[in-house]
């Protein structure tokens, strides 16, 4: 929530803010001799990198940054020759949109956020949430409800998590979507918010559960921030892996052990933000830029990779890497367009960070390097 909230107030002043920050530092001055910038179409904290079946059948990216934005992915950069660009925006109830996710009906649920102005500090604080979704891309808004058919219009913020996620799995089938409010999860299924408990469909549920990953029929729960799995576009889970702290654990099959078993391995990342599968790697957001560690089948390995592209240097240690994905799960890292968003926590001035690259950034393999969005 600490992030949520130094997001919103960075919303607020972000083009103000934008305008004054300067161009210096060692780390923008090594981004802009490696590639000239583009102008940024999504610019701001992104809160989530979302995929979703759209009722035209075509494939899209929705993202939240206080705003909804949609880009059509049905083709990949390689066949459209696009490098950027090409976000529409979408629709939104009231509110500040802290997090958006597609289930397999192709429905959209989201969290909308309504701020207060604390008069004796001036700080941001969160009031309330609202949970909404739209059975028609993102066109009309409706509140979601719950299996006694309550609406969920107001949810009081008391500092415990209010979070819709999901597996945002490659497969629309495989797209389930969930809400944590105040301990308690919920499947979201058809506008409706319908309690789960822990049992042996839903696995590692808890009062914190914020990610959640499909393998072999069972959901996966995490407090972790992000969780993903093996699964392509052609092809079920065989593994799925979780990000807790500085280290990547991973459920895969045993043979030996006769079922699926928890092993773990620390290719001292950092602190792991996000994780995106590919054949080769998993690419790694983490506190202290992006990463990624190479793979040996299906298990990662104990030490990082390297990028051929400006990734070390584009979106570098000054950065958080809050959300990444890998269109094409089924190619290798820099084989496929791949997505990241970061920010940054400290003062511009004190990292070489700058507000002009907080936002959304892509790597297209035709481009072969990372720009803004």
């Amino acid at each position: 929530m600490k992030k949520y909230l130094n997001s919103i107030t960075k919303i607020a002043v972000l083009a103000c803010a934008a305008l004054f920050c300067s161009c210096s530092g060692v780390i923008f001055d090594t981004i802009r001799t490696e590639v000239k910038l583009t102008d940024a179409q999504v610019s701001g904290d992104v809160f989530c990198i979302t995929r979703h079946l759209g009722k035209d059948g075509n494939e899209y990216l929705y993202t939240s940054l206080g705003t909804i934005k949609r880009k059509d992915v049905t083709e990949n950069s390689t066949v459209t020759g696009l490098y950027g660009g090409q976000w529409k925006s979408v629709n939104k109830p009231s509110g500040l949109i802290t997090g958006i996710i597609s289930a397999s009906d192709s429905y959209l649920y989201l969290t909308s956020l309504k701020i207060e102005t604390v008069e004796d500090d001036g700080e941001n604080e969160p009031k309330s949430y609202s949970i909404y979704y739209s059975d028609d891309d993102g066109e009309n808004w409706n509140s979601v409800k719950l299996s006694d058919d309550t609406e969920i219009s107001t949810l009081t913020y008391s500092g415990s998590i209010v979070k819709v996620f999901g597996t945002n799995s490659p497969k629309a089938a495989n797209r389930a979507a969930f809400l944590n409010y105040a301990g308690l999860t919920y499947k979201l299924e058809a506008g409706v918010a319908k309690s789960i408990s822990a049992d042996s469909t839903y696995v590692n549920l808890g009062t914190s559960s914020q990610s959640v990953a499909l393998l072999d029929g069972v959901y996966y729960f995490s407090d972790n921030y992000s969780m993903t799995s093996n699964e392509t576009g052609s092809t079920d889970a065989t593994c799925i892996y979780t990000g807790k702290s500085d280290s990547i654990e991973y459920l895969s099959y045993d043979t030996d052990a006769g079922g699926y078993v928890w092993d773990s391995v620390d290719p001292d990342l950092g602190t792991i933000c996000s994780l995106s599968y590919a054949q080769d790697k998993i690419l790694v957001g983490t506190k202290e830029g992006i990463k990624n560690v190479i793979l040996n089948g299906t298990t990662p390995s104990d030490s990082t990779g390297t990028f051929s592209s400006n990734a070390a240097s584009a979106l570098s240690s000054y950065y958080q890497v809050w959300q990444t994905l890998v269109l094409d799960p089924s190619k290798n890292l820099e084989e496929s367009d791949l997505y990241a968003s970061m920010d940054f926590e400290d003062s511009s001035s004190n990292t070489s960070a700058t507000f002009q690259n907080v936002g959304m950034w892509a790597f297209y393999p035709g481009r072969a390097s990372w720009n803004r969005e």
